[in-house]
């Protein structure tokens, strides 16, 4: 799901852009604009929580999922629950994206677990929100089905590594046996 920007009430100076011109931006879909505005916000307003989070709103529009996931994870200082509950959802389905690419299952995994926790987060914080609860789902299926082929490429690679073992073995006993009977070897 995408992330939805948040209505911000700041007075700032036009050097800086405004709240209202990031989320025109953002609502046309110009994200990086939308997203250069909001952190030119955040050099006058670092702590705004809502900054954050409409900052990293937009960087996970334009597909920055670890900046989104920095810019989430700031926002979950808020004092407002609700965009508390968000910051984790949205932190959840920017970690879910960070780990799709990664190639070593191990890094997959804790990316992955980091997402279902902040997908476990957000339901805490608003129980009746069906989205975060179906992500959880799916992050936690993908992780076991994740875990168990890794188990499986592990007894494959121990199978293989027995029958190497066994192999050098019988070729070691065929040369000594060899040189018994007084036969070349190879």
């Amino acid at each position: 799901a995408a992330a939805a920007a948040l209505v911000l009430a700041l007075l700032t100076s036009n050097s800086f852009g405004s709240p209202a011109g990031a989320l025109r931006k953002f609502e046309k879909g110009d994200f990086d604009a939308a997203r250069q505005e909001f952190e030119r916000l955040l050099e006058r307003h670092p702590d705004d929580t809502r900054l954050h989070y409409n900052a990293g709103a937009a960087a996970y529009r334009s597909g920055e999922f670890e900046d989104a996931a920095k810019e989430f994870g700031a926002a979950l200082r808020a004092q407002d629950m609700q965009l508390q509950q968000q910051a984790y959802y949205n932190l959840g389905n920017s970690l879910f994206r960070l780990g799709e690419p990664l190639a070593k299952p191990e890094e997959k995994i804790e990316t992955w677990e980091k997402a279902a926790q902040s997908f476990e987060s957000a339901t805490k914080l608003d129980p009746q929100d069906a989205d975060a609860k179906y992500n959880l789902d799916v992050v936690r299926k993908k992780l076991e089905e994740l875990k168990q082929q890794q188990q499986q490429q592990q007894q494959q690679q121990s199978s293989k590594d027995d029958q190497d073992k066994k192999d050098d073995k019988d070729k070691k006993d065929q040369q000594k046996q060899g040189r018994r009977n007084g036969t070349a070897t190879g």
